[in-house]
């Protein structure tokens, strides 16, 4: 069984494009898993699980705070 910091190495780049795509999607309100997961080519329940592990936070919970920081940044 790999060890956490493995696991995270291997799943950056998941990471960064999720970024990339919530960047893009950054004006959608109504910014869905299903959306993320078919651009990234994975199933929406392996979108989920994967996302968790790595941030700790429910997709949902993931985009809200990123949205808000974004916003936060930009106010400034």
């Amino acid at each position: 069984m790999a060890n956490s910091i493995e696991l995270f190495k291997k799943y950056v780049p998941l990471l960064d494009e999720v970024y990339k795509l919530m960047d893009k999607h950054l004006d959608d309100s109504d910014l869905r898993v299903t959306v993320l997961a078919r651009e990234l080519l994975i199933s929406p329940a392996k979108f989920n699980y994967r996302l968790k592990a790595l941030t700790g936070e429910t997709p949902g919970n993931f985009f809200r705070t990123y949205k808000l920081q974004k916003a936060a940044r930009l106010l400034r």
